[in-house]
């Protein structure tokens, strides 16, 4: 498993001896995309790294090597949309299941990923990009969603470009086209390290205007509890994720 390596000690008598030897170990340019979904790829090409279904009886299987292969290919034409290290790019992606490989591939690049609900309005969609200085929006092929982003977008002077999956619409970027059309793969940033920022989350606004959580590339690494003790995850087996995307 690779999660191991990432671990000082994997095996624990005691909650009080997982309190005193519980360590995280990891190379200081540790990378999501690399280090685990590559490292799976080049280990077992063939293991299952998503299961997708929808409402309509759509399925996709999709291995390490092909989720690799997909956000290589997807990394280097986010780059030729004119994306960088550091940039923001807002997904408003619902469960489509692009977001997997399609995060992986900002990992990829060092951008930082906004997962956001696909319930926000133009409103709260406008607030969220100024805040962030978003660059690049992707979102789903989605009527709500997208005639909220393009009420949105004549105030967001920041907002360079807008994409659009699975769907053809004048003023978007034909992402899925896009992607499909690129041969060259883009593997890592090689100045990345793993204090770089990954990943904002925006909170709910509950009180107050909704603010910036941001998470850096370890943040991966503190889900290996979450997921071994919390949702008791077993090697080779399936994890149910019924929740949106941009649900933080």
């Amino acid at each position: 498993m690779i999660a191991s390596k990432f671990l000082t000690k994997t095996k624990f008598d005691s909650y009080e001896d997982f309190l005193r030897n519980y360590y995280l170990q990891y190379p200081d340019n540790f990378n999501f995309a690399t280090d685990v979904v590559d490292a799976y790829a080049q280990k077992e090409p063939e293991r299952r790294a998503l299961v997708w279904c929808d409402d309509n009886g759509g399925e996709r299987i999709f291995t390490f090597k092909g989720i690799c292969d997909i956000s290589r290919r997807t990394a280097a034409y986010i780059k030729k949309l004119g994306i960088k290290k550091g940039d923001r790019v807002m997904l408003l992606l619902k469960r489509r299941w692009e977001y997997w490989p399609t995060v992986v591939a900002l990992h990829r690049i060092g951008a930082i990923a906004i997962p956001a609900s696909f319930q926000l309005k133009a409103k709260d969609i406008s607030y969220r990009v100024n805040a962030a200085n978003v660059k690049l929006i992707i979102a789903a092929d989605d009527d709500f969603i997208i005639n909220q982003v393009e009420i949105a977008r004549p105030d967001c002077p920041c907002l360079e470009k807008t994409a659009l999956i699975r769907k053809r619409r004048d003023g978007w970027v034909e992402f899925s086209r896009g992607v499909e059309n690129t041969k060259e793969e883009f593997v890592v940033d090689e100045t990345l390290k793993f204090d770089d920022h990954m990943l904002i989350y925006f909170t709910s606004g509950t009180d107050g205007y909704p603010k910036m959580v941001v998470h850096s590339y370890t943040y991966p690494l503190g889900h290996i509890t979450t997921a071994g003790y919390w949702q008791c995850v077993v090697d080779g087996g399936l994890h149910f994720t019924g929740v949106d995307s941009g649900w933080a």
